[in-house]
């Protein structure tokens, strides 16, 4: 005699199916998600590439100012002080044409 039972395997099989393509699909959520965060990140560094080179940018131009400033003073210092050789000059020569009696 031969008795025809149901399977139970084919159930077993598809319960087995089911979870593994659950398990894909949380595999695929967690590639995606990871995929996410690496893009986000590469963004943020890419960011703070071009935040760091447009500092360096404003501070140079910031600095130019300041430079052109005291190139300006160091060039005002040397005419005084030209026109402070000058002007001693000048009174030596006075001083000098005085003694000889040249000026009253």
């Amino acid at each position: 005699q031969t008795q025809t039972q149901p399977q139970p395997q084919p159930q077993a099989s598809s319960q087995s199916q089911k979870e593994a393509e659950m398990e894909g699909v949380a595999a695929e959520v967690v590639i995606s998600t990871i995929d996410e965060a690496r893009a986000d990140l590469h963004a943020e560094a890419a960011q703070e590439v071009i935040l760091a080179e447009r500092t360096t940018e404003l501070n140079e131009e910031r600095a130019e100012p300041e430079q052109e400033a005291h190139k300006e003073l160091a060039v005002r210092a040397e005419v005084d002080a030209d026109s402070d050789g000058v002007a001693a000059e000048v009174e030596a020569e006075r001083a000098e044409a005085k003694a000889e009696g040249q000026l009253e």
